[in-house]
């Protein structure tokens, strides 16, 4: 009994504990949202003292997720496609590689950068024989963050340098030869030349408009497993699936092979021994040129290039008594010459702590002698270091837009100046639309000028975004702002002095405190409408200081403007989903971007003939299965794609109509008022629902599409009739005379909104659209419904909508006075989930035999806990320990009577 005495009081401050902890989570969720959430990597980095610091790669202060930093389509396809990829490939085999030497300067960041950038021309553009300068490099950023060149950097030193179009510089113009010298100054361990006496204008053989943060993937180790998390952080991160680590390898090889090498760091323990040049390393196997080190608690100190893959790749290769659990490797180039490892290349472990923490990767490069725009408009010049989530003004929940707003100065008035691209960063995955006011400060104003969401949203890194016409600038200021797009949490890149707003620990190493920003240039919104200058912006006890908007705008003069060779930015397809009857056609349009692109020609192709085969985008089904209509630009080889699922033929029944209604069949108005009246044809499946309207007296009261407008004094009978069967119904409309009293009173309508823009249901849902007339005290607030394709859903007088089938149709709300009008643009997917969109998670419980399972909705909620596993565990606990505290109660009682 005093056992069982012992468990039950043990699981009764379980049950204690866990309702504590179940209330500590409820008030945390009550409390405002914690806008800044640095990694803890960075926090640990930040600790370290500044010769430390100068020894590791600094770690990246935010974190890239899986699921946050690709769009939600290819996360999706990841989920339910099996991904066919070689078991071994390397670019040494395709290309020409120069194998680099960093000697005794710290600059491996710099040289595996300019290796990723020369591998990504030679592969993806076929332009072999390059080599950049990754001095030049060191050296730039050594001024634009105030750093001592050679003693480390980080990705993004090198992002911020593509960006900004510093470089990459060509080897011959800025030699690693004129630089370094180990006999000048042997009492210097740098032996680099000063900062001051190098000239670091050199003129920049390429421009990067896109390149690529891959997912973080965080692991810990025990004798016998490894963990992958999306998270330094010990009490935030969440776990990945082995099938998810998948994925993000998968996102990873496809890249090296489509576009070039990827920049990777590790920690190294690596020593060269001087007088024999033997490596000396506690992780290294020098027999196999293998390496893989456990040891999470270490930090990153070296950079190196990711040229390719062998799963199959033995774990016994490594180090006896440090092998890994699993066989696979990465191929990986390092800078230290032809003598390190295998002629310069080494192979690390997939599951070495580090090599996936913080990988960079270019999606697209070009070759230029000068640079293809006159000028450069930035406060971003150190690039993205933060970036903050949009909430609502209670800072209670997260919204899914925001805005963020620069207002540049034009650098010559007096030349004819066009803004061409824009350049944004991005730490995760959003839709982006782009605004121009052109014409002076004025943020309220501003056109539509691009827009990059669904299939096309940006994902994590840097893009150049070309607009589809050049603006022309006609003020001393303009405008570029953005709004971003994200169904579960919008956020906004800044560039941040962390140290000055207080974000910081106060180190000296402070690579950000060069930043500088001033009042009227950027700015911040959560509706587009009410903006606060991010100058002194203050967040509880912060206050943002040296803070820019991550916004770029590029601009050319007229000279350059004349017949410009415009290049494809991209394609899209009308639809990505069709489901056609054998026999049958379905037309594809395909739109290129931008739309004054100067070669639009596209190329259709069908994964399957035998079942759907396309010409000139028409889709005509053979015979019953799934084929993938693909359509590709000329020009970049830009594709989208349409999942076609052919059925086949059955024969329909012509469902004929039984009757129709009205919603009124009496109605008084004045002299020029008008009010709708709704038809509704019965059966609703009728084959043919087509009606006509008419009026017995069209000198009294007027029909057009059920609006009945009040013409004079008198009587008339509205008459709709069904095309099918001749059924009518009728409304009597009485129009009498506006009185002088009234027509003074009468307030007219300005407008009308939606609370929707855009929604997305299933088959068979339903949800309620509400109109909004403009002004609140008008006197006609009467409004008519409409739905463009009523095959795919329906739309109610109240403004009720249904989904009726897969496709997209336009709900349209028209006010009766004034026809002022609002649109939703709604699609309808099947029960299966065919999302396309970057935004919302999606719950994928039907499908539980797929290999890889969609993870379930990340957004932040009010769910005390999710009843996941250990919930179950604990409830059950709680559950154990009411019955053996009831039995021991019981028990107790018992045995005083047997006493």
């Amino acid at each position: 009994m005093k056992i069982l005495k012992k468990i039950t009081v043990f699981i009764m401050i379980i049950g204690v504990i866990t309702f504590i902890v179940k209330t500590s989570v409820r008030a945390t969720n009550e409390q405002r949202i914690e806008l800044i959430q640095i990694s803890e990597k960075y926090k640990e980095w930040e600790k370290l003292s500044d010769e430390e610091k100068r020894k590791t790669l600094q770690p990246p202060i935010f974190e890239v997720p899986f699921i946050e930093s690709i769009k939600r389509s290819t996360y999706n396809n990841l989920l339910r496609e099996t991904v066919s990829l070689q078991t071994k490939y390397s670019l040494k085999d395709n290309i020409s590689i120069n194998i680099k030497n960093q000697q005794k300067v710290g600059s491996c960041w710099a040289f595996a950068m300019s290796s990723v950038l020369e591998t990504t021309m030679a592969n993806k553009n076929k332009i072999s024989g390059l080599k950049y300068s990754p001095m030049h490099m060191d050296y730039k950023t050594g001024d634009l963050f105030e750093r001592n060149v050679g003693e480390g950097g980080s990705i993004l030193m090198a992002l911020a340098y593509l960006a900004s179009g510093y470089g990459p510089v060509d080897e011959k113009d800025f030699p690693f030869e004129s630089v370094y010298d180990e006999q000048k100054n042997p009492q210097s361990k740098s032996y680099l030349t000063d900062i001051s006496n190098v000239d670091l204008n050199k003129i920049a053989k390429a421009r990067t408009t896109d390149l690529k943060l891959f997912p973080n993937i965080y692991k810990s180790f025990t004798s016998n497993s490894i963990t992958y998390k999306n998270s330094s952080s010990v009490l935030s991160s969440n776990t990945y699936s082995e099938d998810e680590v998948k994925a993000i390898r998968n996102i990873i090889k496809q890249h090296i092979k489509e576009n070039g090498a990827v920049l990777a760091g590790f920690y190294s323990d690596m020593g060269i021994v001087a007088s024999t040049g033997q490596i000396v390393s506690d992780y290294f196997n020098a027999n196999t040129n293998s390496y893989y080190s456990d040891s999470s608690t270490n930090n990153s100190n070296h950079a190196v290039t990711i040229i390719g893959w062998d799963d199959n790749y033995s774990k016994t290769n490594f180090k006896n008594g440090k092998q890994p659990l699993k066989d696979g490797a990465y191929i990986v180039l390092n800078s230290w010459g032809k003598e390190f490892g295998d002629n310069g290349y080494f192979y690390v472990s997939y599951d070495d702590a580090f090599i996936e923490q913080s990988i960079l990767g270019v999606q697209n490069i070009k070759q230029i002698n000068t640079k293809d725009y006159d000028q450069m408009y930035e406060y971003d010049e150190l690039g993205i270091n933060i970036s903050l989530p949009v909430v609502n003004d209670a800072r209670t929940a997260y919204l899914t837009s925001g805005y963020s707003a620069n207002v540049f100065s034009r650098k010559d008035t007096n030349k004819t100046e066009y803004l061409t691209e824009v350049g944004l960063y991005m730490l995760s995955t959003q839709g982006v639309e782009i605004y121009v006011n052109p014409s002076n400060d004025e943020l309220s104003q501003g056109t539509l000028v691009a827009s990059c969401t669904g299939t096309n949203a940006l994902e994590s890194g840097y893009h150049t975004v070309k607009l589809s016409s050049p603006v022309k600038l006609t003020g001393s200021k303009f405008v570029v702002k953005v709004k971003y797009i994200n169904l579960e949490m919008a956020t906004l890149p800044l560039e941040c002095d962390l140290i000055a707003s207080g974000l910081g620990t106060g180190s000296a190493y402070n690579l950000y405190n060069p930043a500088t920003s001033n009042p009227g240039e950027s700015y911040i919104s959560n509706d587009g409408t009410k903006w606060s200058d991010l100058y002194g912006y203050k967040v509880d006890s912060i206050t943002f200081k040296d803070t820019s908007a991550c916004i770029k705008a590029f601009s050319t003069y007229s000279s350059n403007t004349q017949n410009p060779t415009v290049s494809v930015t991209g394609v899209t397809l009308n639809k990505s989903i069709e489901n056609i009857k054998v026999g049958k056609t379905a037309s594809l349009t395909a739109t290129v971007t931008p739309s004054n692109a100067t070669n639009k020609k596209i190329l259709w192709s069908s994964s399957d003939e035998t079942v759907a085969s396309v010409k000139d985008g028409v889709v005509t089904g053979i015979k019953e299965g799934i084929a993938t209509i693909t359509v590709r630009s000329e020009d970049g080889g830009y594709k989208a794609t349409c999942k076609v699922t052919v059925e086949k033929e059955q024969k329909e029944e012509k469902v004929l109509v039984t009757g129709v209604t009205l919603n009124k069949s009496n109605q008084t108005i004045k002299i020029g008022e008008t009010f709708s009246l709704t038809a509704t044809v019965t059966p609703s499946n009728a084959t043919n629902r087509k009606i006509l309207w008419s009026s017995s007296d069209e000198t009294v009261a007027s029909v057009k599409d059920g609006v009945v407008t009040g013409i004079k004094e008198g009587i008339a009978t509205i008459t709709v009739t069904t095309e099918d069967g001749g059924y009518k119904a009728t409304c009597k409309v009485t129009v009498e005379k506006e009185e002088k009293e009234e027509q003074e009173e009468r307030v007219l309508v300005t407008g009308v909104t939606l609370n929707k823009e855009t929604e997305k249901i299933q088959v068979g849902e339903s949800f309620n659209l509400v109109a909004t007339v403009l002004p609140t005290n008008a006197t006609n607030k009467q409004v008519k419904w409409t739905s463009s394709n009523e095959e795919v859903a329906t739309v109610s007088s109240e403004g009720i909508i249904k989904a009726l089938k897969q496709g997209t149709t336009v709900i349209t709300v028209t006010t009766i006075d004034g026809s002022y009008s609002a649109k939703c643009d709604l699609t309808v997917t099947s029960k299966e989930n065919t999302d396309d969109d970057i935004y919302k998670e999606q719950e994928n419980e039907e499908s539980q035999t797929e290999k890889i399972q969609a993870k379930e909705d990340n957004t932040k909620s009010n769910q005390i806990l999710p009843f996941t596993g250990l919930k179950r565990i604990i409830l059950l606990i709680v559950i154990i320990g009411l019955v053996l505290t009831i039995y021991y109660i019981k028990y107790k009682k018992i045995s005083r009577y047997v006493k």
